[in-house]
């Protein structure tokens, strides 16, 4: 992590608690100028912060549950996704669906970031994708009965399917996952590595 010269006088993101999945992103908004929200707008909030995170880890910018419920204040692509090779600026976009106006002011925790580990996909196209009870029914149809209806007589939809590439975590535990391994133990070594990825960086982000 490293700290922007905007934001020099801020405190670096930190856990709260001992068993807090996120860390809570803060506000570097001048402190002469701070941002007011008006209620249906947003806006873009800087926070003074750039990472470097390990192939097969995102960063998922998520709301303050205590904003969302007495301020009506969220964040608008929730949960936004900080790739692992973006190196700019971490910025998140808040919008006010409350009544009143929100003003932003410097240091103000405004949003949480939790570290997720990813996956990526060989996508492989299929004229016939196997059939399921649910078929292509969507919104509202689970739990309602119509899933129960029979699907012989529908006609296949060409798609595509995915063939998830458990290879591609190998950096988060320094091993190949793909070798001699179930998903189960890929996702749970995967897992494993991003703690420890965590538990080492912790150090460094309190310098």
């Amino acid at each position: 992590m490293m700290r922007l010269p905007h934001a020099a006088d801020l405190p670096l993101p930190a856990y709260h608690s001992d068993l807090a999945a996120g860390i809570d992103l803060i506000a570097a908004v001048p402190a002469d100028a701070p941002i007011s929200i008006a209620p249906g707008a947003r806006a873009l909030i800087p926070t003074g912060i750039a990472l470097a995170l390990p192939a097969g880890v995102e960063g998922q910018v998520r709301p303050r549950s205590g904003l969302a419920l007495t301020r009506g204040v969220t964040v608008l692509n929730s949960p936004g996704t900080i790739d692992a090779d973006y190196r700019g600026e971490v910025q998140v976009i808040l919008v006010n669906a409350g009544s009143d106006v929100f003003v932003v002011e410097r240091g103000a925790r405004i949003a949480q970031l939790v570290f997720a580990a990813t996956l990526h996909a060989i996508v492989s196209e299929v004229a016939r994708l196997s059939e399921t009870t649910r078929a292509a029914r969507g919104f509202g149809s689970t739990g309602s009965g119509r899933q129960t209806q029979t699907v012989s007589s529908r006609p296949s939809l060409p798609g595509l399917t995915l063939q998830v590439g458990f290879t591609r975590l190998a950096a988060l535990c320094g091993a190949d996952l793909g070798h001699g391994r179930g998903p189960m133990q890929s996702i749970a070594l995967a897992v494993k590595g991003l703690f420890r990825w965590i538990r080492g960086s912790s150090p460094r982000m309190t310098d």
